[in-house]
């Protein structure tokens, strides 16, 4: 059932937490360990796509999901290495004296956010829905991709609070969302930007 393939794919998941640690950066490894790691990656991902075919997801979204994983993978093997957390654990810097303590609360609650989340965006009177897909706590700001999995925005996290208290942008709650769907939120919610890297990712 739907139960069971979803454990499936949040385990198979978990595996592939592992690879996008520090110690698996390009510039830790020799050419040979590098090669063998590539691999044993490339071996996971493909038990992946073979757990979501025999789900029945269709291929457009199983598509998505390994666009962004492969995104992700190739983000930490760069240098930009990702720690497993149980909730997202970013501090703010202190609000300057003028921040209102409704803009305070606001980009408190912003940073509680779990990746996948979706936020609707209203663009020249048209609204527009895009997932929230990183947060850099070094520049404190916050990158959001449409459905397709693609990029389309990086706003900062003053600018998207201002904005969310202007209702320009609203938090999209208690939507039935696709099997699909939770499981890329599930997975996603694990992830978050090493605040001790020494590169940052210039989101």
């Amino acid at each position: 059932g739907k139960s069971e393939d979803y454990k499936q794919l949040l385990s198979q998941a978990k595996r592939l937490i592992n690879t996008v640690q520090g110690q698996y950066a390009k510039s830790k490894m020799s050419d040979e360990k590098a090669e063998r790691f590539l691999q044993m990656r490339h071996g996971l991902m493909r038990d992946v796509a073979d757990t979501l075919k025999a789900t029945g997801i269709s291929l457009v979204e199983t598509q998505q999901f390994l666009k962004l994983m492969r995104e992700v993978q190739q983000l930490a093997f760069d240098g930009f290495p990702l720690q497993l957390h149980a909730e997202q654990e970013v501090a703010v810097e202190q609000p300057a004296p003028e921040v209102s303590t409704q803009e305070q609360r606001m980009r408190k609650h912003l940073l509680s956010v779990a990746f996948g989340s979706l936020f609707e965006f209203v663009d020249k009177e048209l609204p527009q829905r895009l997932k929230l897909a990183w947060y850099n706590p070094k520049s404190q700001r916050f990158m959001f991709v449409n459905h397709a999995g693609v990029k389309n925005r990086v706003v900062s996290l003053q600018m998207l609070a201002e904005d969310m208290l202007r209702g320009l942008v609203s938090e999209v709650r208690d939507e039935k969302r696709s099997f699909f769907e939770r499981a890329l939120e599930s997975i996603m919610s694990t992830f978050t930007l090493n605040k001790s890297a020494e590169a940052e990712y210039c989101v």
